[in-house]
């Protein structure tokens, strides 16, 4: 079993450990924020609370020992870069970082990155094959009068249940699976419990008018 290390845990990096954690494999949290790290020790093996662009730091929390470090630390691009470096020259072989532009990923690989990625830049690619093709399921006719629509929420959405969302009574229609691209599944018949994420691809069935209406919005 790998040991994984997620620092940054924003929506990203929360979902992100959260999902390793969920398939078993043993997790340390990292943020500078307090709360963040408490939300996330319910479900990793551990959450620390420091600055990982102190090497000092990195190095204290073991996280040299780790086998993957995923950074992800929204818009900060320099300490993003600064994080990676540190763990580059602690030895850790595999290093995935977040980045927010092509310049920034070049930035990244060059300082010791082994793997960069463009979480909003691949999700937007991914729904543009969808909504610019007939042939898979972004708007599909279902039977007569009912359609299927694949939708990427909006921020206004990410973070709220289904139940938050109550799409049934707003819209008509029904959230019948969410396709994760972060690790990449299906989830069928979602709780309304289920909290939507922002790689999240929401797959709902209603109405035709209902459905037109609701991609209108989107």
């Amino acid at each position: 079993m790998k040991r994984f290390a997620v620092i940054g845990l924003g929506n990203f990096g929360m979902a992100l450990a959260l999902e390793l954690a969920e398939l078993g494999q043993r997790v340390t949290a990292v943020d500078i924020n307090a709360d963040k790290a408490r939300d996330a020790q319910a479900w990793v093996d551990q959450a620390l609370v420091g600055n990982a662009t102190d090497r000092d730091n990195l190095e204290a929390m073991g996280l040299g020992a780790v086998d993957v470090a995923a950074v992800s630390l929204g818009g900060r691009t320099e300490a993003t870069t600064l994080v990676v470096l540190h763990l580059s020259r602690l030895g850790v072989p595999e290093i995935i970082a977040k980045a927010v532009s092509e310049d920034h990923g070049e930035i990244l690989s060059r300082v010791g990155a082994t793997r960069v990625v463009f979480p909003e830049k691949d999700m937007a690619g991914r729904v543009a094959d969808r909504i610019g093709s007939r042939n898979v399921l972004d708007y599909l006719t279902f039977s007569p009068g009912f359609s299927v629509l694949e939708l990427a929420p909006d921020a206004e959405k990410v973070g709220k249940t289904l139940a938050d969302l109550d799409m049934t009574r707003r819209y008509g229609v029904q959230v019948v699976a969410i396709k994760e691209l972060v690790p990449e599944r299906v989830e069928i018949a979602p709780g309304p419990d289920r909290v939507v994420k922002d790689s999240d691809i929401l797959v709902v069935l209603g109405p035709e008018d209902a459905v037109r209406t609701l991609q209108e919005e989107a």
